[in-house]
């Protein structure tokens, strides 16, 4: 299978800044493990210096590979310079961002990996780290690598181009994603391998929260010329489709796959196992929780942007569960920005919403009044003029977009203001990156 790679971030709606992940594979050339790095660095996270109209940013990034007495064993530094003629672009709108790829050749052991970004502008550090262990993987007639996180696979002409998932946090994913992993075995032993494949993610007390049924996998290899006193492993890549978890909360969880000789059960034995490979996975959405706090509200809020037909689509799930579900798949469909970790248009629509509530609440919401609705339809108007008729005790207000104009009216002073010309207003919502 040959692979390339491209990279989606994470949904994680808290301020990171930056991702990286790191898994473990056989190395090709010798019995040492790799270690892949992928790390994503979003431009919002870093500070612009206006220099003749061109926006540069300086950062550095260092990798460093601690052992299990924390001596720092290896290290690699890049030093990288942004530049950009569009001031949007140093903003994240359309989700930019620099990606940084490295690998590590080490032998069998447990060790730790810091990532160190460092802001040369700002002046600031940033600082993230986590533990793997390697095995001699030719110590082993058959073994398992790490797990990686794929958003998205494509096939052409035989070529799979694969979207890695460059976080642990699965939220933005919908439940719905694929873990990639490779296999090894001795083909001095058998030239056809066969096994199951069990999946089970786990809850930080142990408990499954999901599971796979058994997956039959099979390694056939056509032709290989071996020598018999030379050690010799088999790669083979692989890819499972997980598209049936059930809603989980807020959480941290953990990947298992385990590797069992053929079975006749859907479960396996202890006796039967050959392999287990495991990663951590964490839930974590905000979007989520802002949906739950009060999902009928968040629906009713879409008569600005979604149609009718849309609104019962969402509405027509047979319990929370399945409305959530809904109410993310319809607005996944207008983020601007999928591969990115954020839905520029649901933070978009939603924050207008939370805006027109605090600013033109009268006898009702401030999202349901006229002024909300124009609000949230088309922004912030370019100019608002204020007026008021004495004699009939009438406060107007004027807003202009460019060469369009909506006078709103407060007959009674309480701050009800009304749509008086034009006198009705249908359009939707649509995101528009500024």
């Amino acid at each position: 299978m040959n692979l390339s790679l491209v990279f989606a971030l994470d949904g994680d709606k808290k301020e990171e800044e930056f991702y990286f992940d790191a898994i473990v594979f056989k190395n090709k050339s010798d019995f040492n493990g790799r270690l892949d790095i992928f790390a994503v660095f979003p431009f919002k996270n870093f500070k612009f210096l206006n220099n003749n109209e061109m926006f540069i940013s300086k950062y550095n990034v260092e990798y460093l590979i601690l052992d299990n007495n924390n001596e720092q064993i290896q290290s690699k530094k890049f030093n990288k310079s942004i530049v950009e003629e569009n001031y949007s672009k140093t903003q994240s709108v359309n989700g930019e961002f620099e990606l940084n790829q490295y690998s590590f050749v080490l032998p069998d052991g447990d060790y730790k990996i810091i990532v160190r970004l460092y802001d040369e502008i700002a002046e600031k550090m940033f600082e993230k780290s986590k533990s793997f262990s390697i095995i001699n993987f030719y110590e082993f007639d058959f073994s398992l690598s790490g797990i990686m996180l794929v958003s998205e696979i494509e096939e052409n002409n035989g070529k799979f181009k694969l979207t890695p998932f460059i976080s642990e946090n699965i939220s933005k994913l919908n439940s719905n994603f694929f873990i990639f992993y490779e296999s090894y075995f001795n083909p001095t032993k058998s030239q056809n391998y066969d096994y199951d494949l069990f999946i089970k993610i786990y809850d930080d007390k142990d408990n499954v929260v999901y599971e796979k049924s058994k997956i039959l996998q099979k390694i056939k290899i056509d032709s290989v010329i071996i020598n018999s006193n030379q050690n010799t492993l088999i790669s083979k890549q692989f890819y499972i489709y997980i598209n049936d978890i059930k809603k989980i909360s807020n959480g941290k969880y953990t990947i298992k796959i385990f590797a069992a000789n053929p079975t006749i059960s859907d479960d396996f034995e202890e006796q039967n196992l050959i392999a287990v490979s495991q990663r951590s996975i964490v839930y974590y959405d905000d979007q989520n929780s802002q949906i739950e706090n009060n999902l009928e509200n968040s629906i009713k809020q879409l008569r600005y942007v979604a149609s009718q037909t849309e609104i019962d689509k969402i509405n027509s799930g047979k319990n929370e569960v399945e409305k959530i579900i809904l109410f993310k798949e319809y607005w996944q469909l207008l983020d601007p920005s999928p591969n990115t970790e954020r839905n520029e248009a649901f933070e978009d629509y939603y924050q207008k919403i939370q805006y027109s509530n605090n600013n033109f609440k009268s006898y009702t919401e401030g999202w349901l009044t006229d002024k909300g609705q124009i609000y949230i339809v088309l922004g912030k108007p370019t100019n608002i003029e204020k007026s008021q008729d004495a004699t009939r005790r009438v406060m107007y207000e004027r807003w202009v977009y460019g060469g369009r104009e909506f006078i709103f009216a407060d007959n009674n002073g309480f701050g009800d203001f009304r749509l008086v010309r034009p006198y009705s207003f249908n359009e939707k919502y649509q995101y528009i990156s500024y």
